[in-house]
């Protein structure tokens, strides 16, 4: 019972974070060839450098997410991604690709963790596993980018590095162009996850990947 009614709630958190009806039959972490997509591809590029796991990995899981949604807090705070990429450290990689458009506050987030990549992998991380670990009405605090420098702050990033970054808008036309291009690929809504390209869910994610790596691995 305690399982039907966690898959329900998840389903319904779901639907509460979904923005266009139709799902892509498979996802590529390139960007789409429509527009001026140069901001889109250092974001891609950024992404993938910030992947955990191996390039050699058999399975790529890839998330289309951001920080006002529900069911992307949820899955993390559940840790599904970590309890797979610490299982099988060798064979599945996991890019995370902001996609900032459930909440108010998901754009200038999103610029954040940006800003904190220039400062390195960890710190990166770092950011972005504090953002998810807020409570939900805690989140809708952060509309100002003193918010944000104490967070950093408060994590041991340079406060002052996110503050020079973040006026500077180093990274305003890649968040806006992300939009555009999840968009522009049709994407169900957040978390969107895609197992080797191919669609997934938040509870069927870790059955796919499963899958996945049966068929992959050698006998």
């Amino acid at each position: 019972m305690r399982i039907w009614l966690l898959r329900m709630s998840l389903v319904m958190m779901l639907l509460g974070c979904q923005e266009t009806p139709t799902t892509p039959t498979t996802i590529p972490i390139t960007p789409s060839p429509e527009g001026n997509a140069s901001a889109v591809v250092a974001a891609m590029n950024v992404m993938q450098q910030l992947a955990i796991g191996p390039e050699t990995a058999i399975v790529t899981i890839v998330e289309y997410g951001t920080y006002g949604c529900q069911v992307c807090r949820r899955v993390y705070q559940l840790g599904l991604i970590d309890k797979l990429t610490v299982r099988y450290p060798r064979d599945i990689r996991y890019i995370y690709i902001p996609w900032p458009v459930i909440h108010p506050n998901d754009v200038l987030a999103t610029e954040a963790v940006f800003c904190a990549q220039e400062q390195g992998y960890d710190q990166f991380w770092l950011l972005h596993r504090a953002l998810l670990s807020l409570d939900f009405m805690d989140y809708d605090h952060y509309t100002t980018d003193e918010a944000y420098f104490e967070l950093a702050a408060n994590l041991g990033l340079d406060a002052d590095g996110l503050r020079a970054c973040l006026d500077a808008g180093v990274y305003h036309q890649m968040v806006h162009e992300l939009v555009d291009e999840g968009y522009r690929l049709r994407l169900p809504g957040t978390p969107a996850f895609f197992v080797n390209g191919l669609p997934s869910s938040a509870f069927t994610l870790e059955g796919d990947v499963l899958q996945r790596l049966f068929e992959k691995r050698p006998n």
